[in-house]
């Protein structure tokens, strides 16, 4: 996959995390399968972002084989042109943390309405 392809992908997700929750009891489990699902494709995103990244790196690294550069500034140099690759890493990574933390949050919203019913 494309670094466009997996961008647009997480932007996709991303937007749908950012909707408020139904917080009806069949709209919270709605909610966690979605969530479950996202989190199960962003971990296969990140690896994939993972292999878009490191692939960069040694086309990258590639370019300065040979020459008479210092190590500090040929990873200075392959880091800067690698940016976009380790940014959509990054947001891949804090994506699926996020999942995580909403998962746990739909399932204490939904112990909370467990618990109202028999209150």
């Amino acid at each position: 996959m494309s670094i466009v392809d997996l961008a647009k992908e997480v932007n996709e997700i991303y937007t749908s995390i950012k909707q408020p929750l139904d917080r009806t009891p069949q709209g919270l489990m709605q909610e966690l399968d979605n969530r479950g699902q996202w989190l199960a494709r962003s971990a296969e995103i990140l690896a994939d972002a993972q292999i878009v990244l490191d692939s960069k790196r040694g086309e990258v690294a590639e370019q300065f084989v040979g020459t008479d550069e210092s190590w500090n500034i040929v990873k200075h140099l392959i880091e800067a042109k690698c940016s976009d690759e380790k940014k959509l890493y990054l947001l891949v990574e804090r994506l699926n943390a996020t999942l995580v933390h909403q998962i746990d949050e739909i399932r204490t919203l939904l112990s909370y309405e467990k618990a109202q019913l028999f209150n």
